[in-house]
């Protein structure tokens, strides 16, 4: 019976989110809150069957193509098994870091952001007065600017009253798993099932003051991303003239992965990337001249629109296809940004769905 709820998985619900089973569908032990020991094997080969949906090829088509317009990009390969996450909550003990809406792995922004900042701090900022050295903190308030190095790449939070903070150059994108990259050709199964089998399990919970060659081995189980996935990294300048400090970056940013990995057990070797033999970084199209002006006309109607107070029918009356046709397809991905002060205007914020009433929209954004 152990492989009846993988094949019911695979068979009916290919586009099913792995998760859903991880966290809601698993059958706990109400005592203990986790899965029991004998039910897991038959969970992990679900969760570990399920094909990446068809939607998400298309999402990450188009997200590619978005974050290519603005950003440096470069994809990595995992040199080894990845567990990112593995401190949340989770029926089987261990957790795993999934995309939200597709399910299928992923390096969040904040990660590699913390990533970097560690391997920056360790290899470059520990001296006073360092360029690279972070914030320091006073009783858990930020009390001393960072290097000017560090605050071009993460900014800095106020410190004092009269000190409004100041971001960073640079974005960091999250990292989404490139379809078909973890499997032979005929599948796409990102995720694979693991086991870590601690031998002095009474000496690391503190009731032995030894360990000892006599306990019994108690195996934990738990869902890995699978050596040879790839994801797909970007950086972005905030303006153009940060591009140099996108370069630098992304050029730690690989070192840190390569050499200290990311996620759990990294010194066990889990969590390592390297960027694969051929590839590299792809640096984002220069705009066009005559993608410049249509974009300095969309973002003058964005602003006209804001000036009409919320009006839903100042938004209807401009000619938004017409404006989105005249951008280059290769720049639109920046240019999507001059809608984000309407989405955060307060007054359209509270209509009901204002942008679904108003057909001439962009397909981007319906």
């Amino acid at each position: 019976m152990r492989h009846a709820l993988a094949k019911l998985v695979s068979r009916h619900f290919e586009d099913t989110h792995p998760g859903l089973w991880l966290e809601r569908y698993a059958k706990l032990d109400l005592g203990e809150g986790k899965v029991p020991n004998d039910r897991r094997p038959e969970l992990m080969d679900a969760v570990c069957g399920i094909q990446v949906p068809g939607v998400y090829r298309a999402a990450f088509k188009r997200w590619r193509a978005a974050l290519q317009s603005r950003a440096l990009t470069v994809e990595v390969q995992a040199d080894a098994r990845i567990l990112l996450g593995h401190g949340n909550p989770a029926p089987l003990g261990v957790g795993l870091t999934l995309h939200p809406t597709y399910g299928v792995p992923f390096l969040p922004a904040t990660a590699l952001k913390g990533v970097l900042n560690h391997f920056l701090a360790t290899h470059l900022g520990a001296e006073a007065g360092s360029p690279w050295a972070g914030v320091e903190y006073d009783q858990g308030r930020p009390s001393q600017a960072p290097g000017r190095f560090h605050l071009a790449l993460f900014g800095a939070p106020a410190i004092g009253e009269d000190d409004p903070g100041e971001r960073g150059r640079v974005v960091f994108e999250d990292a989404l798993y490139v379809p078909g990259s973890a499997s032979p050709a005929g599948s796409d199964l990102p995720l694979a099932p693991d086991v870590l089998t601690p031998h002095q399990a009474e000496y690391y919970r503190g009731a032995a003051a030894e360990p000892i060659d006599w306990d019994d081995p108690v195996p934990v189980q738990f869902v890995t991303v699978r050596p040879h996935a790839r994801f797909l990294l970007g950086i972005t300048p905030v303006e153009p003239d940060d591009a140099d400090w996108a370069e630098l970056a992304l050029r730690y940013l690989l070192d840190a992965l390569s050499v200290r990995g990311i996620g759990g057990k990294t010194a066990a070797g889990y969590g390592r990337l390297s960027v694969p033999t051929g590839g590299k970084v792809r640096h984002p199209e220069r705009a066009s001249a005559a993608g410049s002006d249509a974009r300095d006309r969309l973002a003058a109607e964005v602003q006209r629109v804001l000036a009409s107070e919320g009006k839903l029918g100042a938004f209807a009356a401009v000619d938004w296809e017409g404006l989105w046709a005249a951008i280059p397809a290769g720049e639109r991905g920046a240019a999507s940004k001059a809608f984000e002060p309407i989405f955060k205007h307060a007054k359209f914020r509270k209509e009901k769905d204002p942008l679904g009433r108003v057909s001439a929209l962009p397909g981007f954004i319906r």
